[in-house]
């Protein structure tokens, strides 16, 4: 399994990127002493050729502890239908409002709003669950270069580890339907923040959250 290079993050911004050949224990080095000196844990990822990449988390107070995409990272995206005329009975529209219009989801009628990581916990929930994390996030929470619509009904979130398995999931009425469409051609080669997955999930609905 062949080494891309690594990069290091703090507070969510990247602090260096180093070529795949430079020496490990260097890399180890610098990102040991920023975290010492700026009081900030760092993230030092290893980028792997097959999409997967593990990371070690360096502390202030000089622990660290590794975080492997392989069982962790859960990468996800947001598609929201484009904004045209061609679409505008599908807009909102619930899945059961769809099959009432003799309508479909359709992959090329969508486009990627927002594309990222978040890290799951350890509580092995599947990934349907995720997705009402999600909800809440791109309702009350959303990110600030998100330049979509707050989530609802009608959009898709695609969630995967490995490329060649992709779940996708519509946001329905009440909850969100596993489709068997392919959507992969949405996902875009770039890398974005981990995000922090929080310990406990709000239940949600469509018209709004359930504290």
């Amino acid at each position: 399994m062949q080494t891309l290079g690594y990069t290091t993050k703090s507070e969510g911004k990247e602090i260096y990127r180093f070529p795949k050949d430079y020496p490990v224990e260097e890399v180890t080095r610098i990102c040991r002493g920023y975290a010492k000196n700026s009081g900030d844990s760092i993230f030092l990822t290893l980028h792997r050729d097959n999409g997967t990449s593990i990371t070690n988390v360096y502390h202030p107070n000089g622990t660290w502890n590794t975080i492997d995409s392989l069982d962790k990272e859960l990468n996800y995206c947001i598609l929201q239908l484009k904004r045209c005329d061609e679409n505008r009975y599908h807009g909102f529209a619930s899945l059961d409002e769809l099959k009432h219009l003799g309508l479909k989801v359709e992959s090329s009628r969508y486009e990627n709003m927002y594309q990222s990581q978040i890290i799951k916990d350890s509580s092995a929930a599947p990934n349907a669950d995720y997705c009402e994390i999600l909800y809440r996030r791109f309702n009350v929470e959303r990110p600030e270069d998100f330049k979509g619509h707050s989530m609802s009904i009608g959009d898709i979130v695609l969630m995967w580890q490995h490329k060649e398995h992709v779940e996708a999931y519509f946001c329905d009425m009440f909850g969100f339907e596993k489709l068997d469409i392919d959507f992969r051609e949405h996902i875009k080669d770039t890398e974005k923040t981990l995000e922090a997955e929080p310990s406990k999930t709000n239940k949600v609905t469509r018209k709004g959250l359930k504290l």
